[in-house]
């Protein structure tokens, strides 16, 4: 037996490689993380490693990744829209 291909369905039908949503993921979280520091600042110096500040790089991965979410979900559903 051949293996399938795993891939999964979102709502519209259409079929999305996960691998590259976990890959686009990591890539946008990670710019996200090295942008948090100085667009949130540098506190709370108790979570720092090598000049990282661990609370606004997750903060700004966790932001980015929402945006991204939110454009890519608002695209989808105007392209959905239009006759």
């Amino acid at each position: 037996m051949a293996k399938k291909k795993s891939k999964k369905t979102v709502g519209s039908g259409r079929e999305v490689n996960w691998v590259l949503c976990l890959v686009m993921s990591i890539i946008f979280g990670w710019i996200g993380a090295w942008l948090g520091s100085p667009v949130f600042g540098y506190w709370f110096g108790g979570l720092v490693y090598e000049k990282i500040y661990i609370i606004p790089a997750i903060l700004g991965s966790l932001a980015l990744l929402v945006i991204i979410v939110d454009l890519v979900l608002t695209v989808r559903s105007a392209s959905a829209e239009k006759p």
